[in-house]
């Protein structure tokens, strides 16, 4: 198994809609994904997944995760990390390569832009 934990950049890079503000972009956490295995030989990981959580209140991210793969590259996902629920989890398809992740405002006056959020990627290996 191998992990990658880290922590989402405080600071929102989109308004409360989700579309990117250019202004802001520099707030955005992009991470390199591992291969996820989709029968060829070559690659020693099976699943992989993708968890999000909270603490200290309720976050909103914006998880873009590009496929090379898929037509026009990237699917956008808006998610509520709730501080008093479960990890949001997100399922990885084969030909994901990179994950772009980022705040969104709750509301257009919502302020708490530092929630800690962390993310972990795991990827286990194939049996």
């Amino acid at each position: 198994m191998a992990l990658v934990i880290g922590e989402v950049k405080p600071g929102f890079a989109t308004g409360p809609n989700g579309a990117p503000n250019p202004a802001l972009t520099g707030n955005a956490t992009l991470l390199v994904l591992p291969p996820v295995w989709d029968s060829s030989p070559e690659i020693g990981w099976g699943r992989v997944f993708y968890g999000f959580g909270s603490d200290f209140g309720n976050a909103k991210l914006r998880v873009a995760i590009h496929n090379s793969n898929a037509k026009g590259g990237w699917r956008i996902n808006i998610i509520d990390v709730p501080s008093d629920g479960a990890v949001t989890r997100i399922d990885a398809w084969a030909g994901d390569d990179k994950i772009s992740i980022c705040r969104v405002p709750r509301t257009a006056d919502d302020k708490a832009d530092s929630i800690p959020v962390g993310y972990r990627i795991e990827a286990v290996l194939k049996p």
